[in-house]
């Protein structure tokens, strides 16, 4: 916050790439599951304990406020970019690296559940994207030519990264709360193993696509 309004000052124009998170939304199963499959790019933090996702959307919403209340909008872009699962590239298992606590956790594909499970961000398979295209969006984010306004886009790779279809995967997680889910989407046929992220954004902004298929890739 402090760093924009410092140089927001500034006459000349500004671009601000912020790394959020698809954490944002808080999900933890099964008593907080999303409204609404795919996730939305605006879509805000559903009301969990999960004080990461918390903190992440309430970035999001400074960002914003700033944005709205900024004296001279057409010289600031503020771009939120909510990053997925960052994985490493097959082949090989994939691994999310943990740089905070310089840890590597192993991701396995995402799967059903005997019966509700308690978890903090189940969906974290189904967001997962490899680490060349984040960085490809990243780099696209950094060269795009400078638009006036806060906007948000998410970047998870092409299809969810799961054995069983998306919403057969979600109701056993989710429970009897999985009902409070829109999955009408990923219940058409060819769209089991959509992304459960609104991608159209990012390829709106940027002309980013993700390009490695973990699913096609390691299943």
């Amino acid at each position: 916050k402090n760093v924009i309004r410092a140089t927001r000052k500034q006459s000349q124009k500004q671009k601000y790439i912020i790394a959020s998170s698809v954490a944002v939304t808080g999900t933890c199963s099964p008593k907080f599951p999303p409204k609404k499959l795919p996730i939305g790019n605006d879509d805000g933090f559903v009301g969990s304990d999960f004080a990461y996702g918390l903190s992440k959307h309430m970035v999001e919403e400074v960002v914003k406020f700033i944005g709205a209340t900024d004296e001279e909008p057409k010289n600031v872009d503020i771009l939120l970019i909510r990053i997925g699962g960052v994985v490493t590239n097959p082949p090989g298992p994939l691994r999310h690296l943990e740089t905070a606590v310089d840890e590597e956790v192993i991701i396995e594909p995402a799967v059903s559940s005997d019966g509700p499970k308690e978890s903090i961000l189940p969906e974290f398979p189904l967001l997962a994207i490899a680490l060349s295209d984040m960085l490809d969006c990243l780099s696209l984010a950094i060269h795009e030519n400078h638009k006036p306004g806060v906007r948000t886009i998410t970047a998870v790779g092409p299809s969810a990264f799961s054995k069983e279809p998306v919403a057969d995967v979600m109701e056993s997680w989710y429970g009897e709360n999985s009902r409070k889910i829109d999955m009408t989407h990923h219940r058409i046929p060819g769209n089991e193993f959509s992304p459960i992220y609104d991608t159209e954004a990012a390829e709106r902004e940027l002309g980013f696509v993700a390009k490695v298929d973990l699913r096609k890739e390691c299943l």
